[in-house]
């Protein structure tokens, strides 16, 4: 059966030998043989049997990145192993949609590199130099990147190696107000240069005139809405909406808000039970001297009071994603604390969690995945299955690219991808490694005398009373 096939992970010798060491100590007397291509140099009484072929030879695509250097350009370092064999190798970096999805594949070659025995491994880096004197251009975003080498090696499997992440899904933010603060913008920077790893964040700001006939904000085709200091007459419902220091309720938003009233400063906010929206900050430290009443708030949650009144509430359903911070920010410490930046990050990670968080894997690894719709698709290797309940997470067993498929709450259509690779460990297959786990044998010899022993002493038995038995015989 498939639990029985060869796969591409490292084998688990501490399991291997426990249940060996079952066997050997309901009988002594039984060898223990271990096949393998790799050298121990102490094998703890368990006898080895090589089955490495002396002509075998591997050079394998060991480890990628692509990371923007210090100009802003990717530069993309390559690791490679070349194994029981002196070998030039060079190294190709073939690029899908350079710089836009639309333009054609281009290929970067490497210079030839000098592999030995007292040089197994090596780190090649294609700078962005390097990138301009080839391609006419230095790379700042890719679709993926497919690394590889052309060598007749007998293991084929980690002669190629993919890049992906480098076309990052864009989140698109707008901040409207009628009195605008540097607070949001600090911290949507912020959060865009922590998050870049995952999230495109574009951030648009715009002043409001509450008297103006036609609206200046949109209330279409953007992920995040920021409202401050006014409401739109209607909520958008393609995105996540957050409305701060709201005077009056939108239309439809299931809020009675009776304006506004003050606070002691110094008194501090409460908070509920524990959400993803608070984690990370203390209410208790948050203080205001204004904020806005709300008297109802159908189908909210409450995270955060003055007094019995909400001030922070939330909103999670299929049809709408809003939160409401019935404070002003100009009132408040809230801004000057790390609770704000950890508030828009807990937005983003609570309405538009990144599907994943790493976009490269090794045989075995355990990927823990989440979803911003109801569903999400995994296939690759031997996943061919949708989850529905989030986060989830999978393992990987076999090498190759796994695509990620959803459909987001605003009808987007989403598809990512990552990459698993055979690990390290398996590819170099000259290693050595310093001792297998000990297997308990009684000494064999020992066991054996004490057997020998008996019989001798039985022998021995055996002729005293057939000595008594003759002088008996003598004397009755």
């Amino acid at each position: 059966g498939d639990e029985l096939a060869c796969s591409y992970s490292s084998a688990d010798m501490e399991a291997s030998v426990k249940m060996a060491q079952n066997v050997v100590t309901e009988n002594p007397k039984a060898n223990v043989y271990f096949y393998t291509a790799t050298t121990y140099i102490d094998t703890n009484n368990i006898q080895i049997v090589n089955v490495a072929d002396e002509d075998e030879w591997n050079v394998a695509v060991l480890d990628c990145k692509a990371e923007y250097g210090d100009d802003n350009y990717y530069e993309i370092t390559v690791d490679i192993g070349c194994y029981n064999r002196s070998e030039a190798v060079t190294v190709y970096c073939e690029i899908e949609g350079p710089n836009d999805a639309t333009n054609p594949p281009v290929i970067l070659e490497s210079e030839e590199f000098y592999f030995s025995a007292a040089e197994e491994e090596q780190t090649i880096t294609f700078t962005s130099e390097m990138q301009e004197n080839q391609l006419g251009e230095k790379i700042y975003q890719f679709t993926y990147i497919r690394v590889y080498v052309e060598e007749s090696d007998n293991l084929q499997s980690d002669n190629t190696y993919y890049i992906y992440g480098g076309l990052k899904e864009e989140i698109k933010v707008q901040y409207a107000s009628t009195f605008r603060n540097n607070f949001f913008r600090s911290g949507m920077y912020a959060l865009r240069s922590a998050m870049s790893n995952v999230w495109n964040i574009k951030y648009t700001e715009v002043d409001v005139n509450p008297n103006a006939e036609k609206p200046e904000y949109e209330t279409e085709d953007y992920d995040v809405y920021i409202f401050e200091h006014f409401v739109p007459k209607k909520l958008p419902t393609d995105g996540v909406v957050v409305l701060v220091d709201p005077y009056e309720a939108p239309i439809g938003s299931g809020l009675l808000i009776d304006g506004y009233t003050g606070a002691s400063y110094y008194a501090g906010l409460t908070g509920s039970d524990p959400h993803p929206l608070t984690n990370g900050m203390t209410p208790e430290g948050i203080g205001i001297t204004k904020y806005s009443v709300i008297r109802n708030h159908d189908g909210y949650e409450e995270l955060m009071y003055y007094g019995s009144d909400p001030v922070l509430l939330a909103k999670n359903d299929d049809d709408a994603k809003v939160v409401v911070l019935a404070l002003d920010l100009n009132y408040s410490n809230l801004a000057m604390l790390v609770d704000f930046p950890m508030f828009l990050y807990n937005i983003f990670q609570y309405y538009l969690p990144p599907t994943i968080t790493d976009f490269a894997f090794e045989v075995g690894a355990t990927v823990t995945l989440n979803a911003r719709g109801e569903e999400l698709s995994v296939q690759g290797g031997d996943i061919d299955e949708t989850f529905t309940e989030f986060p989830t997470s999978i393992v990987v067993n076999k090498p190759g690219s796994y695509t990620l498929t959803q459909v987001d709450f605003s009808g987007e259509y989403i598809i990512e991808n990552f990459y698993v690779s055979i690990p390290k460990f398996e590819s170099n297959i000259t290693k050595e490694i310093g001792a297998l786990p000990l297997l308990y044998v009684e000494d064999r010899l020992e066991q054996e005398d004490k057997d020998l022993l008996v019989y001798f002493a039985a022998a021995i038995v055996a002729l005293l009373f057939l000595e008594w038995w003759l002088q008996s015989r003598e004397y009755f």
